[in-house]
């Protein structure tokens, strides 16, 4: 983790209207900001654009952001929070357009491929729960955050992100029962790691295993 010197110089250049600020923040903490921001909007381009207004906003507010180490936590909560209107956005113009044959075609899974068949499902399932809802599941479970972290992170209190957290595991649960028990053999739900869960237990641990 970035030390308080890399920091404390970042604030420097930045009260300087230095440039080299943007640098230093792509270089010491682009790893880790893109990551948080792909796996939240599963779009290189779209990661990278949020990744670009997080430091433009940083940088043209430099002198109105009460900053201070560490600025992790300025960042990550300004990419999060720039993920979710960009989900919100997403979200509501796929509403606005009705899918295609073809593609209705295409979000059928086959039978082909069991472990392709449960990251199909788990990976659109992701897709349709609500933007905080989403952020909040993913926060927890990627990248085990504490409800804590979440909560500063997102603006919430950690009751607000339990019951995110609740609510993706119930959405998950439901979306199962719906979907496999039309398309997948119960036998094929039944094995390795996915043995012993069952029911609001199975959206959790799959998510675990493949995200």
């Amino acid at each position: 983790m970035p030390g308080t010197a890399i920091d404390r110089l970042i604030l420097l250049l930045l009260s300087e209207n230095d440039g080299r600020a943007l640098e230093v923040l792509q270089d010491t903490y682009g790893h880790e900001l893109f990551k948080i921001t792909m796996n939240l909007v599963e779009v290189v381009a779209d990661a990278e654009d949020i990744m670009q207004e997080t430091y433009i906003t940083l940088w043209e507010k430099r002198h109105e952001l009460n900053l201070h180490p560490p600025l992790r936590r300025y960042l990550i909560k300004m990419a999060i929070n720039r993920s979710i209107d960009h989900i919100k956005d997403k979200m509501a113009r796929a509403n606005s357009i009705e899918p295609t044959h073809a593609e209705r075609i295409a979000d059928r899974p086959t039978s082909s491929d069991r472990y392709a068949v449960l990251r199909s499902w788990l990976r659109k399932a992701k897709s349709e729960l609500p933007p905080r809802t989403r952020v909040a599941f993913i926060l927890s479970r990627s990248f085990k955050m504490s409800y804590s972290e979440i909560a500063d992170y997102m603006g919430i209190s950690q009751k607000g992100v339990e019951k995110h957290i609740s609510k993706a595991l119930k959405i998950f649960r439901k979306k199962w029962h719906q979907h496999f028990k039309l398309f997948i053999p119960v036998s094929w739900i039944m094995y390795e790691n996915v043995l012993n869960y069952t029911g609001i237990e199975v959206g959790s641990r799959l998510f675990e295993l493949f995200f």
